[in-house]
């Protein structure tokens, strides 16, 4: 998890101000900024988003101490600047960040996941989320099948990279849904629920008991 201070650009550009040499971060993913007293985080239409707090942003958003940003496979904790009774306790950090700008990566061991497949509210099936990926589709020799016929014979494609589940569809003629929104490709959170065509999958940690949500109350 990373900490910083400051303000400026944010992405895979080094002209950027604070750089994530990550290739799941946009060459210009988002902006910090310090307006009226506040600092916010702006996602500059990067392509897999910028979320606060588990939350999706569109906009503008204001920050405040201890929120985690979360940009690709980057998660930030944002930290008001140090009081002077704290600033000895950060001068490292604020170091690093006044000069050019490069993160500073804490190391932790990634989170496993497992894909559930629901079928009339119950679960079906799960599947371990790798690196390698899981192709999701119509035909037999995929990874998961879904037999609906409104499923394309590959549709889409979930891995794990660095602790993080990603989803991408695979130009599938009727698409893919993350919380009834059609993507390309997304970071996926556990809160978050995944439509293919009239199939509904989630994705939970390895360690934990999978509890089926209620669908009257989500988007379908």
């Amino acid at each position: 998890m990373d900490q910083f201070f400051g303000v400026g650009s944010i992405g895979r550009s080094h002209k950027c101000d604070i750089v994530l040499d990550e290739p799941y971060i946009s060459r210009q993913h988002a902006r910090l900024c310090f307006e009226n007293d506040t600092y916010f985080i702006e996602d500059l239409k990067s392509e897999m988003g910028v979320t606060v707090n588990v939350k999706e942003i569109s906009d503008k958003r204001a920050l405040k101490n201890g929120d985690e940003i979360v940009l690709g496979p980057i998660t930030i904790t944002f930290l008001d600047p140090p009081s002077e009774e704290e600033s000895e306790q950060f001068s490292e950090i604020s170091t690093i960040f006044s000069g050019n700008m490069e993160p500073t990566i804490a190391l932790s061991t990634p989170r496993k996941y497992k894909l559930i497949i629901l079928s009339d509210k119950i679960k079906s099936s799960e599947h371990m989320i790798t690196a390698k990926g899981l192709v999701i589709g119509r035909l037999k020799k995929n990874d998961v099948r879904l037999s609906d016929k409104s499923v394309s014979r590959q549709h889409a494609r979930i891995w794990c990279e660095k602790g993080k589940v990603y989803l991408e569809d695979l130009g599938s003629r009727n698409g893919t849904f993350v919380d009834g929104k059609k993507i390309t490709k997304k970071l996926v959170r556990e809160s978050q629920g995944i439509r293919i065509c009239s199939c509904r999958l989630f994705v939970t940690e390895a360690s934990k008991e999978f509890i089926p949500p209620d669908l009257s109350a989500q988007e379908k």
